[in-house]
């Protein structure tokens, strides 16, 4: 990416971290597509901006981190509320289940759906209103797990999950697990560290005992397991 090339044409500036491009603030974990077309309005579309050799294509996140020289890793840092603890934990229950991507509420994949190749599928609890079943299956050399909830009254989307390896009833759930504490993490719902409401100690949140699951009870119950 010629960051030098997109600073010559457009006004950026900094305010806390954060990036604003001629006067439009840049969210660092956005999704979509970040178009630099350099004032040819000709190019609408990302399909075209990727076309020609004059725009560029990337996204926020890429953005930040080649604009700030910084890595993934300080990124997620900066911008997840995380700190380098819960970071690295989270890496490694993520490496324990072989999981590379989850895609849910936030995505629409339905296009996705015909190209998993079923094998088994899992009962899954109940989720709202309906009970639904997990497919696995192989896209090309990673595992999908796929399954459908329930998000209003007629409202559905499926949520997917990739893995290095088959994934169990166990690694899909925790996957999803995941991808909440993430969530919330990054809406500033939780922090990593709090006082205790039992005997008043601040503490981290992984210094309690117990599995995930039972860190990120103890987590939202801003208990410390005394």
């Amino acid at each position: 990416m010629n960051i030098q090339k997109i600073k010559d044409f457009y006004t950026i500036t900094e305010k806390d971290k954060y990036i604003i491009l001629s006067d439009k603030h840049l969210f660092p974990l956005t999704e979509k597509p970040l178009i630099f077309i350099f004032g040819n309005r000709e190019i609408t579309t990302v399909e075209a901006a990727k076309a020609n050799s004059n725009c560029i294509v990337t996204t926020c996140k890429d953005f930040y981190m080649e604009y700030f020289n910084i890595t993934e890793e300080e990124f997620i840092l900066q911008y997840q509320g995380l700190d380098q603890r819960t970071y690295k934990y989270l890496q490694t229950c993520k490496n324990n289940i072989g999981l590379t991507e989850y895609t849910g509420e936030e995505k629409n994949v339905y296009d996705m759906w015909e190209y998993v190749k079923l094998e088994n599928t899992f009962n899954l609890v109940d989720q709202g209103f309906f009970k639904t079943e997990i497919e696995v299956g192989k896209i090309e050399n990673l595992w999908c797990s796929q399954y459908c909830i329930q998000t209003a009254v007629d409202d559905y989307c499926i949520i997917k999950t990739f893995f290095t390896k088959k994934p169990n009833l166990n690694a899909i759930t925790t996957a999803r697990l995941l991808n909440t504490i993430e969530l919330e993490f990054r809406l500033n719902r939780i922090t990593f560290l709090n006082n205790c409401w039992e005997c008043g100690l601040e503490y981290h949140w992984l210094d309690t005992e117990g599995s995930l699951s039972e860190k990120y009870d103890n987590l939202k119950e801003k208990y410390c397991g005394c």
